[in-house]
């Protein structure tokens, strides 16, 4: 068929998270913008359309763009949410039907909706009934996956990041896209093999860079290595659901060979497990963490991953700033807090106001409860600008003010935003590169930026992100799981 080969293209992703209140609703979906058209393709240098081009123009074949759907970690999506904007993927597929030779869907991995617990595996179903059995559909998915049976079932092509912070999104799209291309010329036939392991892991000893993921991650490189393998990943699993058929995954895909896969996926899964001791997240209390930074020279970045934003927290928590205003600390020190409330009131007092209101606490009290500051307004701004990390893209924080209390600036947000690079902090004009103690909020991914800038410390405070996954409020897994319980013996 050479160039009038043609793959539809569509986005719907979402990580969603179980220990935080509220709904995903359409409106978080449009903060980010749902891009259709051409708007669909456009590069971002690091995403994974970026590597779906790249192999689609090696190859010489068109793609046809549907919609790019994209929102915060967070609370589920509410069943009408979902149901507009897979109704929306599913319209385009069945539009197109006739006129394309395969399909690339580019998920999360870890969406869950009031109703459904796996709403990756319903997209990929409702796409597996318009197609058919002889169109092959291929996905893109995060590291932090919860695979399904059910996905493993009806996607013939599935690639996983294997990267922690999340840096091979181009890598991952290239390599499912030239799958699917092959698997269109009849060149290759993939065969999904996967197995669960009855392992939780919190997400700051996912590093692919260090040990023990380190290890699990080379297992995969080299299970490549093999011209049969055509797609190697290990799922960690978004930590902070709580649903039934929870555990970490390895899926093999490849060419005309399930033993193969099914010996390499048993293989890898036992790494993991028989590294299991090793992921058990060890931080440092807040208080002995600013005496480390009071200590010396030089930025610390103290990172209150357990709110963390880009895993589901909802920017709210508070903790490490009650810990420097109790110890009167007079070192220059950046923090963010997400509080509409705050920031209209900062916005309605303007610029060089003095302005005394509570500060977080208030979207999530299970977990926080509001601390009175006041300060100075040094900064109004409305929110807008362009996040780094997993390929530049527009982020609205909504109206934003930068309140000066004592030697603590605090970026105050309408929204939250992602805390794994630092351009929401530059956006209002505070550069952690300056400060003596930054926040961010994330557990483990924000070492990609500011490893480069200062010396990191993950601190022990409680929140819905947190990494004693056994002191959540887990009612629903699927027992025995480790590290629930300690003395399992057999991993599946």
């Amino acid at each position: 068929m050479g160039s009038t080969e043609r793959i539809l293209v569509a986005l719907f992703r979402q990580e969603s998270h179980s220990f935080v209140p509220g709904a995903t609703t359409l409106a978080d979906f449009e903060r980010f913008g749902i891009p259709t058209g051409s708007d669909v393709l456009r590069r971002a240098g690091n995403r994974e359309i970026d590597g779906y081009r790249d192999a689609a123009e090696e190859f010489g074949v068109e793609l046809v763009p549907a919609l790019d759907a994209k929102a915060q970690s967070g609370p589920p999506l509410d069943d009408a949410t979902f149901e507009h904007l897979a109704g929306r993927v599913c319209d385009a597929i069945s539009l197109n039907r006739d006129r394309i030779d395969g399909v690339m869907l580019g998920l999360h991995g870890a969406m869950v909706t009031d109703s459904l617990d796996d709403a990756e595996g319903e997209v990929l179903a409702r796409a597996r009934a318009i197609v058919g059995p002889d169109i092959p559909i291929a996905t893109t998915l995060d590291l932090h996956t919860h695979m399904t049976r059910r996905m493993g079932e009806t996607a013939d092509i599935l690639a996983g990041y294997q990267t922690c912070p999340h840096v091979d999104l181009r890598r991952t799209g290239e390599v499912a896209m030239r799958t699917l291309i092959r698997t269109i010329r009849g060149e290759v036939e993939p065969v999904v093999s996967q197995r669960k392991v009855r392992m939780m892991t919190g997400a700051e000893t996912h590093d692919d860079r260090r040990f023990p993921n380190r290890e699990v991650i080379a297992a995969l490189h080299e299970a490549e290595r093999d011209p049969r393998v055509l797609a190697a990943s290990v799922f960690c699993t978004q930590p902070w659901l709580d649903i039934s058929e929870l555990g970490w995954t390895v899926v093999i895909v490849t060419d005309r060979d399930p033993d193969l896969g099914r010996s390499l996926a048993d293989e890898i899964a036992m790494k993991a497990w028989s590294l299991r001791d090793h992921y058990l997240v060890k931080k440092t209390d807040v208080h002995e963490a600013i005496d480390t930074a009071l200590a010396s020279d030089g930025v610390f970045a103290l990172s209150e991953g357990s709110d963390s934003t880009t895993a589901g927290g909802l920017g709210d928590g508070n903790l490490l700033l009650k810990a420097l205003l109790d110890r009167g600390v007079d070192v220059p020190c950046l923090l963010m807090v997400s509080d509409p409330a705050a920031a209209a009131a900062c916005a309605q007092a303007g610029v060089g106001a003095r302005v005394t209101t509570p500060l977080g606490g208030s979207a999530n009290p299970a977990f926080y409860s509001p601390v009175e500051v006041t300060g100075t307004v040094a900064t109004l701004t409305d929110g807008r600008y362009m996040n780094h990390y997993g390929g530049i893209r527009a982020v609205d924080m909504g109206p934003t003010a930068l309140l000066q209390v004592g030697s603590i600036s605090i970026m105050v947000t309408t929204h939250r935003p992602p805390m794994v690079d630092y351009e929401a902090y530059l956006s209002v004009g505070a550069d952690p590169r300056e400060m003596r103690i930054v926040q961010p909020k994330s557990a483990g991914a924000y070492l990609e930026y500011y490893e480069q800038i200062a010396t990191c410390i993950d601190l022990d405070v409680p929140g819905p992100s947190g990494s004693d996954l056994t002191a959540l409020p887990f009612k629903r897994i699927e027992r025995p799981l480790w590290p629930w319980d300690p003395d399992l013996q057999d991993p599946w």
